[in-house]
């Protein structure tokens, strides 16, 4: 028992000394950025001049540590394998440029902001298939100005769009989509029938497309120059869901002021002609 004990006191130091002195496990290679996702940065940077001081949040392609506003997210591309790829990120429009060509070749971009001054241009073609998430705004909330969309229609539903004018056919399918500030009259899109759809502080005019009332949530369209309901007031007065529609120019027919729709959605009409406050009920 002695002689064990002493082979144990004996060795054990060696023991402990080899495994305090393992070599420790190689640390996982850093991923690299998709080839293509890199052209699309440094392109972006070189149209919008990102590395200036004027630009609202500088950042420079070869400076990751810059990117803050740009989110990368682990991908498989059958070239490179496990890589990172640009899944969100924001840009800053200045007066007279528009947002980048090359946005259309992130294949895994999801979510898309965009902030433009007066007079920029907003491209709805150039909006890849896969994002799901589009914010467009003012750069400066208390400009009146507006954002210029081409011939006064913006489409992100490319299998509506005049046949003529396709270009990059595609079909976006938005989650969230909220746009203010663009001079668009009409827009064409697709969506999810829960989406959160904000359109409020456009230039959008004519009647209310009819498929706004069969969404789960109320869209949000007020300030824009809406002057009717496609169809007709028969047809949305037994629907559940209405768009918010406030401040805009539509008509409000004297027969529905004494109706339970609009008990129900009165308030959503604050602002055009021909409002009466719903009475409340005693």
């Amino acid at each position: 028992m002695k002689k064990i004990i002493v082979a144990i006191a004996t060795l054990l130091p060696i023991l402990l000394w080899n495994c305090s002195n393992e070599p420790e496990a190689p640390a996982p290679p850093s991923l690299k950025m998709r080839l293509l996702d890199s052209v699309v940065i440094n392109k972006i940077s070189r149209q919008l001049n990102t590395t200036s001081d004027e630009y609202p949040v500088p950042w420079n392609p070869a400076d990751k540590s810059t990117w803050r506003e740009i989110q990368l997210d682990t991908v498989y591309d059958e070239d490179q394998g496990q890589c990172l790829a640009v899944g969100a990120i924001t840009l800053y429009i200045t007066k007279g440029n528009g947002n980048p060509y090359e946005l259309r070749w992130l294949s895994d971009l999801k979510e898309l902001y965009i902030f433009g001054c007066t007079d920029s241009y907003f491209y709805g073609e150039y909006i890849p298939s896969n994002v799901n998430t589009l914010v467009i705004d003012r750069l400066n909330p208390d400009d009146p100005g507006f954002i210029k969309v081409i011939n006064d229609d913006l489409y992100l539903d490319e299998e509506r769009k005049p046949e003529k004018n396709v270009r990059f056919p595609r079909g976006v399918l938005f989650k969230k989509i909220v746009i203010h500030g663009l001079d668009m009259n009409n827009i064409e899109l697709r969506s999810h029938l829960d989406s959160d759809i904000d359109l409020s502080g456009n230039q959008l005019n004519g009647d209310v497309p009819s498929w706004f009332h069969i969404m789960s949530k109320s869209a949000n369209l007020n300030h824009n120059n809406f002057s009717g309901l496609e169809g007709d007031w028969d047809s949305w007065v037994n629907k559940s869901t209405i768009p918010n529609l406030q401040y805009n120019n539509i008509e409000i027919p004297a027969e529905i002021l004494e109706t339970e729709f609009w008990k129900m959605h009165g308030h959503k009409f604050i602002g055009n002609p021909g409002y009466v406050a719903p009475e409340q009920e005693p």
